[in-house]
């Protein structure tokens, strides 16, 4: 079965305005705009019992955004979306995608999907992820030092998968996905289904009518 997964970090929730109320609205949007079978859970350090929803704890005492690599500790099929991302559409695209629907190879061959950033600067980024085969080498090839080398999470991950061979594949190759800087300040675009808050603002600090009608 697909895992859709997220992670909320404790030094997240009190320094960045995150909390089990992002994680619940999460889930909520993953629900309306996926209807195929799917196990919801959030990574985290936070008690089970501040979430409405099924936890596993996060083990490596990672620094914020670090905490993703333990992302990979999940052998797929597995989609991956940063809580600050606010669903408007259907995300059966990528979901079929990472299940291995209309693909020759099926799920046996080991696949990573990353978004195809905004910014030129980076190949990729980590906002929504999917992969699927076992990917944890990603996991366990990562070092402390890492952080200091690469300082994005996702400089680390499409660095180790290019070393493992993994094929990289752009998310929005299966759903559109649009930036809230960059292409919604004046209106959500057109057949957009995935919105990425990267940075401030976060969701809760805007009042676009049409953020309020998805985010809930």
């Amino acid at each position: 079965m697909l895992k859709v997964l997220c992670v909320l970090k404790s030094s997240s929730a009190q320094g960045q305005g995150f909390g089990p109320m992002y994680v619940h609205k999460l889930r909520d949007a993953v629900k309306r705009h996926l209807k195929m079978p799917h196990e919801f859970i959030c990574l985290t350090d936070l008690p089970a019992d501040r979430f409405d929803c099924k936890t596993e704890p996060l083990t490596d005492d990672l620094k914020g955004w670090w905490s993703k690599i333990e992302l990979f500790k999940y052998k797929g099929p597995c989609l991956y979306f940063d809580l600050d991302t606010v669903l408007t559409g259907s995300v059966k695209g990528i979901a079929e995608a990472v299940c291995g629907k209309g693909d020759e190879d099926g799920v046996r061959k080991a696949r990573l999907y990353m978004l195809t950033p905004s910014r030129a600067t980076e190949r990729w980024a980590s906002g929504v992820m999917a992969w699927r085969g076992d990917l944890s080498k990603i996991h366990s090839f990562f070092a402390r030092k890492d952080m200091d080398r690469f300082r994005w999470d996702q400089r680390y991950v499409s660095f180790a998968a290019d070393k493992l061979r993994i094929e990289i594949v752009a998310v929005q190759k299966y759903t559109e996905v649009h930036s809230y800087k960059w292409h919604c300040k004046e209106k959500l675009p057109k057949g957009a289904q995935i919105i990425c808050f990267h940075g401030r603002p976060r969701p809760h600090e805007v009042k676009d009518s049409w953020v309020q009608e998805h985010w809930r």
